[in-house]
């Protein structure tokens, strides 16, 4: 089954208060956006997409020398609009789809084929975890049933009376059929 991947790296980062994209960062002397890149990279894919903003030339310079193309979300506007904006990029619409954050340093690729492979058979999918202490990441809401209804940012959990410790790690699986 062909397997299409899609790296959000659209987002400007305000938050960092930075001159620098903020995926272009180092960590371990590397920027964030190559450690994603990597990982994706050592999967059995048929495409790697990047989804980049309009102007973006420093992200595509950092990946020259990767089996990357690059899609443009041109008006950065959320994670389910970079997504959309990859997906029209994507030269077909069979198999599955790998959608990670560029800021996914710590990512292993056989993390992502474990995924994968758990995923198959099911529409969608979140890779979570349950990190020690407070986080500000989204927080997955789930059913009583355990099935996952939402996600929401840590700072509007309580308004929706989510005490869960399970967030969300920027990782995803959709089966594209």
């Amino acid at each position: 089954m062909p397997l299409h991947v899609l790296i959000l790296a659209a987002g400007e980062g305000k938050r960092l208060r930075s001159a620098q994209p903020k995926l272009l960062h180092l960590c371990s002397g590397v920027p964030l956006l190559v450690h994603a890149v990597r990982a994706a990279c050592e999967l059995d894919t048929d495409s790697i997409h990047v989804v980049v903003g309009p102007k973006d030339e420093a992200s595509r310079a950092a990946l020259a020398n990767y089996p990357v193309a690059f899609a443009v979300q041109d008006h950065p506007s959320g994670t389910a609009d970079a997504v959309a904006a990859g997906c029209a990029a994507l030269e077909s619409s069979s198999g599955t789809l790998l959608v990670l954050n560029g800021d996914c340093p710590g990512i292993l690729a056989s993390t992502l084929q474990v995924f994968i492979a758990t995923s198959a058979g099911v529409d969608a999918s979140v890779l979570s975890v349950k990190p020690e202490g407070s986080s500000d990441y989204g927080r997955l809401l789930r059913d009583g049933d355990g099935r996952l209804v939402g996600i929401v940012e840590a700072s509007d959990a309580m308004a929706h009376q989510d005490t869960s410790p399970e967030v969300c790690a920027g990782v995803y699986c959709f089966d594209l059929e």
